[in-house]
């Protein structure tokens, strides 16, 4: 596993001898900052066969449609309602949402304020025929020796990737950033609370070992048992 820091996201880069999968893909505005990453890890958009989007966000798939551009037979993954948001090209907002914290809520409305950079908005793309868009009617898939999980909270498509050797790629299924603020490991917006924990709960089942989240740093699953039903309803 290579893992692709950019600013504020991670994108993950797992090697299989079947295709290699990049996990999500971060802002627009970060395309240099990506290639350079990209570039140190010895990493070319040839090179990349599969594209896991953990959701829908700007943040998580703001650069696919150039990597489509530039390989065209990357093979995108995802959960169906992603494909049916991002080609609207925005953050949905039709979901709702419940800040995390109060304070999480004030720190994230200056920043939008005063960070010229920040959109919701990307390209838009949606799935294509080759594309593998998730069927989750019979719980997890299994692709290529990894199982994707669906874990909706966050967002309602929300997915998840668990390697063989108990690493989970969560997305914002789970965060670690501004502890200081009462994030609670959760990610700033849940658009429905009582799923974010039910989804909580599926993973504590699992065999675990990190959990790596599309933000900060990697963590062990304690902190969603220490934290589990920590977050009340708020807007």
């Amino acid at each position: 596993m290579k893992q692709i820091k950019l600013g504020m996201v991670n994108c993950y880069y797992l090697q299989h001898d079947e295709g290699n999968i990049l996990i999500d893909t971060g802002y627009v505005h970060d395309k240099d900052l990506f290639l350079a990453r990209l570039a140190k890890e010895g990493i070319a958009i040839d090179d990349i066969s599969y594209i896991l989007l953990t959701h829908h966000h700007d943040d998580h798939c703001g650069l696919v449609t150039y990597l489509l551009d530039h390989n065209s037979e990357i093979q995108l993954i995802m959960h169906p309602l992603c494909s049916n948001l991002t080609a609207k090209g925005c953050n949905a907002t039709e979901y709702g949402g419940t800040w995390c914290s109060r304070l999480m809520k004030i720190l994230m409305v200056s920043y939008e304020k005063f960070n010229v950079k920040r959109s919701s908005t990307y390209p838009s793309f949606s799935g294509r025929e080759h594309d593998l868009l998730l069927d989750f009617s019979h719980g997890p898939v299994l692709f290529h020796g990894y199982t994707i999980i669906p874990t909706p909270g966050h967002t309602p498509d929300s997915i998840s990737l668990l390697d063989d050797k108990g690493n989970l790629f969560c997305g914002d299924g789970a965060a670690n950033f501004l502890q200081f603020a009462g994030t609670k490991y959760a990610p700033p917006i849940i658009t429905n609370l009582q799923e974010f924990y039910e989804t909580w709960k599926k993973l504590l089942d699992l065999s675990i070992q990190q959990i790596y989240p599309g933000h900060r740093k990697s963590f062990t699953t304690d902190k969603l048992e220490h934290n589990l039903y920590a977050l009340k309803a708020r807007n």
